[in-house]
């Protein structure tokens, strides 16, 4: 089972998540016409580590959550929901051992339709995520 699937599984079975996002949660790009909220993640790096004896099962992706809403407070309120699900967790996600989930990185800001009419608020987390492969 691929680190993807299993995020996705624990960030759609988390009520918090889910009451403020629905099931609107993607990988790499929404649907064109998604709601506010919703989520995008994206795995941002994925190298392997190695040892002398060649490549190891334990992985370590850089994944990043983007909360977007129609105001900073409403993403702000996602993104406080991610981090209460994942930062610092550690166990078994559906069958992957999770070392650690670590919060790296965090930003938010905002941008601007062309015409100016309609700003659409962010809020970024940045994770390491160590599993067993």
């Amino acid at each position: 089972m691929s680190i993807e699937s299993v995020l996705t599984t624990k960030i759609l079975a988390t009520s918090g998540i889910t009451a403020l996002i629905g099931s609107r949660f993607h990988w790499d790009v929404a649907p064109q016409g998604t709601a506010l909220p919703y989520v995008i993640a994206i795995n941002v790096s994925d190298v392997p580590d190695y040892t002398h004896q060649g490549e190891i099962d334990l992985r370590s992706p850089m994944i990043q959550f983007t909360a977007y809403a129609a105001t900073k407070v409403a993403a702000a309120a996602v993104a406080t929901q991610i981090k209460a699900a994942l930062s610092d967790y550690q166990g078994t996600l559906t069958d992957v051992y999770v070392h650690h989930i670590m919060l790296v990185n965090e930003f938010s800001s905002c941008d601007k339709t062309a015409d100016g009419t309609q700003t659409t608020f962010f809020h970024d987390l940045e994770y390491e995520v160590c599993y067993q492969k």
